[in-house]
C-alpha cells in the first residue's frame, strides 16, 4: 500500500521482491491515515494467497492490521505486516508492529551538510543521491514464512 507520492519508499520494495524471485503486486494507494490503511486492508482480506504486506507508513499499517482482525485473518499467523517510520504507537499495538526505522535527524544533517557544501563550493553535479540503510525493528506483527505443504 502506498500513498501516491511515495515512490522512494516503493522502488526499494519492488527491487527487493524481484531480487528474491517473488512476484511484485501493484501497491494500493492511501493517504497516510489509519482509515485508508483500514479500507485497503478490507480489500485485501479476501486474498487467501496473501501472506505478507509492507505498508509505507505505520498509521496505515495499524489500520490494515485492524481490518485483517475484523475479517478474521490472524497477524502474524496468517499475514505478516510491516510498517515504516516506527511511530511511538507502533510498539503499543496488538500485535506490536514490526517497522522500518527512519533516522530523520541523520538524513536532515546529511542534507544540510550537502547543501552547505554546494553553497560554499559549487560543483557541476546536479543531483546527489544519499542512501540510508534503515534498521528493521522486528516486533509481533511479522513471522517467518510458513513452509510449503
Amino acid at each position: 500500500m502506498s500513498p501516491p507520492q511515495s515512490e522512494e519508499r516503493t522502488v526499494p520494495r519492488t527491487h527487493a521482491l524481484t531480487e528474491a524471485g517473488l512476484s511484485v503486486v501493484d501497491p494500493l494507494a492511501g493517504d497516510w491515515s489509519c482509515r485508508s490503511g483500514h479500507e485497503a486492508g478490507l480489500r485485501l482480506t479476501d486474498d487467501d494467497a496473501m501472506t505478507a504486506v509492507f505498508v509505507v507508513n505505520d498509521d496505515m499499517a495499524i489500520g490494515l492490521v485492524w481490518a485483517l482482525h475484523e475479517r478474521g485473518r490472524r497477524v502474524p499467523d496468517e499475514v505478516s505486516v510491516v510498517g515504516m517510520d516506527d511511530i511511538p504507537a507502533a510498539r503499543f499495538q496488538q500485535p506490536a508492529l514490526t517497522t522500518v526505522v527512519h533516522d530523520f535527524d541523520a538524513v536532515a544533517t546529511e542534507g544540510v551538510g550537502l547543501l552547505l557544501e554546494e553553497i560554499t563550493s559549487p560543483s557541476t553535479v546536479e543531483r546527489v543521491l544519499y542512501e540510508v540503510s534503515p534498521p528493521l525493528v522486528v516486533r509481533e506483527s511479522s513471522a517467518a514464512p510458513k513452509a510449503e505443504t
